[in-house]
């Protein structure tokens, strides 16, 4: 196998914690926060920049902090439909005010308020300078060309002042900002229509079994679909913006090294569903030894036990189990950030929250994580728990995350991962 070569083989790891296969078995297992401390030494921002439509960078992380250039608001203004007073007398309860002019959205502020006099306001329109509320027009009554105030109002009520959101020169998104919906709007505002964005990564999605058709096939004898890649391709796009490159490989050993070889030459990460546990035709592990370096393998928490880490040439491998749900839950709390941080997330770490579990759940001497939903305040078990299981991916809320020693109780708080 020496022309798929990549890495010597005795550039191994420390970390290479796997027993042959003859023994069936993992050792020296390594706790979750192990593992995710273990990939989070050896990813980091790929640091390739483009300028990119802001429609088109959706997910993306800008890769150069933006600096205001105004203020916002740009001028003090109505925050309300109302009538504007010039002074505290004119301001109080039971006060009759004639109502002079009107200012709108895009008009000028136009000349002061007269004392005895109100002018009509509507939300967002500049406020004359000599301004000193709003009231409601909810809390006046209109009779004739007049208004009688109904409730007394206070100085600066009502009114957007300058520069209250962010001042010219305030730094409105650091490097590593991600832009969503929000982000969107603060750089329209800026004037930008175009942002420098770091590229995301690229990822080969590599699904291993003689047992795989495509999803379009009709699944004759022992064979099934290929959920995997559909899957797997989904939560990539989900998590970079870009859509993985996918291959499908049979279980002999000479085809699945030609794909990684080829697959490590043009994407800097791959995920390898299936082929990482110690069965015979398992071959992940020790195509790994031969081509590249096997960082560990083996994880004391469930599903997910064989997830393997390593590197092939420059490219990250992540093994993920052939069962789905094993493989959802080890793309959600290993893949995920690491995706985020080549990809110059700012924040790439996923967020555990904590609330109620609403059942019983008995220590299994791994940590369990578990699909759930949230009902009526506490969580609740989906469908079924088996790493084969498909139903509980589409209905689970989060994943509950257990302790590998200690039981937990009814109305207890777990850590919980939302989806």
């Amino acid at each position: 196998m020496a022309q798929y070569q990549l890495a010597s083989q005795a550039a191994h790891a420390s970390l290479c914690l796997v027993d042959d296969h003859t023994s069936g078995v993992f050792s020296d297992l390594l706790s979750y926060d192990e593992a995710v401390a273990s990939i989070r030494s050896h990813v980091n921002c790929l640091n390739r920049r483009a300028n990119r439509p802001v429609s088109e960078s959706l997910g993306l992380a800008i890769a150069a902090d933006l600096f205001s250039p105004t203020d916002n608001p740009l001028f003090d203004n109505s925050a309300v439909d109302g009538y504007a007073v010039s002074s505290d007398s004119d301001a109080v309860e039971g006060r009759v005010l004639v109502i002079e002019g009107s200012n709108a959205a895009g008009e000028s502020a136009g000349n002061l308020i007269a004392p005895g006099t109100a002018r009509r306001i509507l939300t967002g329109a500049p406020t004359p300078t000599n301004t000193y509320g709003i009231v409601m027009q909810e809390n006046t009554e209109v009779t004739g060309g007049a208004i009688r105030l109904l409730a007394s109002t206070s100085v600066g009520a009502h009114i957007r002042r300058r520069g209250s959101d962010f001042r010219t020169g305030d730094c409105l998104l650091p490097v590593g900002s991600v832009i969503g919906p929000g982000q969107a709007a603060v750089l329209a505002f800026a004037g930008c229509t175009v942002a420098n964005v770091f590229l995301p990564p690229k990822v080969s999605v590599v699904t291993t079994g003689d047992e795989l058709v495509d999803p379009s096939e009709e699944p004759s004898g022992p064979m099934i679909r290929d959920t995997n890649s559909v899957m797997l391709s989904a939560q990539v796009k989900a998590a970079t913006a870009r859509s993985p490159r996918v291959r499908r490989v049979s279980d002999r050993m000479d085809m699945f090294c030609q794909v990684l070889a080829k697959e490590a030459g043009v994407s800097d990460v791959i995920l390898v569903a299936g082929g990482a546990s110690v069965g015979d035709r398992d071959l992940l592990e020790t195509a790994m030894k031969q081509m590249g370096i096997v960082i560990f393998h083996g994880v004391s928490m469930r599903p997910g036990k064989p997830f393997l880490f390593g590197k092939l040439g420059n490219a990250l491998v992540f093994g993920l189990p052939g069962n789905p749900a094993s493989a959802f839950v080890c793309f959600e709390i290993f893949v995920r950030a690491a995706l985020r941080s080549l990809g110059g997330w700012r924040s790439p770490e996923i967020n555990w929250i904590h609330l109620p579990a609403g059942f019983v759940h008995p220590a299994v001497g791994r940590e369990d994580f578990v699909r759930v939903v949230y009902n009526s305040g506490k969580l609740q078990v989906t469908r079924e728990q088996g790493s084969f299981g498909l139903a509980s991916l589409a209905t689970a809320h989060a994943l509950a995350r257990f302790p590998a020693e200690q039981s937990t109780v009814n109305g207890q708080l777990c850590p919980v991962l939302i989806l």
